[in-house]
This record gives C-alpha cells, structure tokens and sequence, in this order.
C-alpha cells in the first residue's frame, strides 16, 4: 500500500515550526517575512551565518561570522522541487550569480540532487535547512574567496531593505 503524500503546506508548517523551535544559536535559520501576509507559505527569508576555518591556528575564512541575508521562494511544487534562492548580501560564490545573488540549483550538490529525484518519497529529506546548510558547507569549501564589503547588497534588494 503507497503511503499518502503528505500536502505541501502541510510540509512547510513542519519546516516553520522546526525553525521556530530551535534555542540558541545556530549556523542557518529561516523563517516567514513579518509583512508577508501570503498564506500560501511561499515567500520565506533565510540567514547563513559565514563559517569559519581554522587553519594554523587562525580563522582563515573570508566569510567568518558575517551575517548573509537570503531571500526563497517556494513554488507550487514544493517539495518536489527546491526552493528558489537568492542571497540579499553580495557574496562572491561560485554558482552564485555576481549580478543579482541568485543560487544555481545546478552547482549545487543537493540542489542538483533534488531536481532529479522523481520519488515524491524521497523528497522528505529535502527542506530549507539542508538547502541553506548546503549552501553555507560550500562557503566553508571556499573560505578564501575574496568577499564584497561587509553588508553589501545587491542593487535590486537596496530598495526593500
């Protein structure tokens, strides 16, 4: 007997509430934009504290406790497909697009992984968190990157800050 798809929304208020549990600090949150008032549970904001790398002794990582603002968009088709996306603060990233901070699913390894599983089942073990922890292990894979200036963001989110 197939087990029942539990529904989209479903999926994102277990999302929402996971988030919302967590005490102390941790390395990712997401969560709902105060002002947004789709019930829909498509818009979400996200934050990816830099990592740091320790090399020598020393914190090495351009990234190092810098505070990455993001911005997702959760389609219909959620979770079936990822989420859509884009970091608020400029960041220097391979397959992350210099000129308006959008993630390309396809460089990613989870994001990648995602989009080609055709079993509804096993897109349960995709969320927001392992999206935005994926993102923020390869900050940490590419700790030298030279990096914008602290709190930089792209030109089409100066406006809605």
């Amino acid at each position: 007997m197939a087990k029942a798809v539990q529904p989209r929304i479903f999926i994102l208020l277990d999302e929402l509430a996971a988030f919302e549990a967590v005490e102390g600090p941790t390395a990712v949150s997401a969560g709902r934009p105060s002002n947004d008032e789709d019930q829909d549970l498509h818009t979400w904001v996200g934050t990816i504290i830099g990592p740091s790398v320790i090399v020598g002794g020393r914190n090495q990582s351009n990234f190092c406790d810098r505070i990455y603002s993001l911005k997702l968009h959760c389609s219909d088709k959620y979770p079936y497909e990822p989420p859509t996306i884009h970091f608020i603060n400029k960041i220097n990233l391979p397959g992350v697009d210099p000129t308006d901070g959008r993630v390309d699913p396809s460089k990613f390894n989870l994001l990648k992984e995602w989009i080609a599983t055709g079993n509804p089942q096993q897109h349960l073990k995709f969320s927001i968190s392992s999206a935005l922890y994926e993102l923020r292990t390869y900050m940490q894979r590419n700790y030298q990157l030279p990096q914008e200036e602290e709190n930089a963001v792209y030109d089409c989110y100066k406006d809605n800050r």
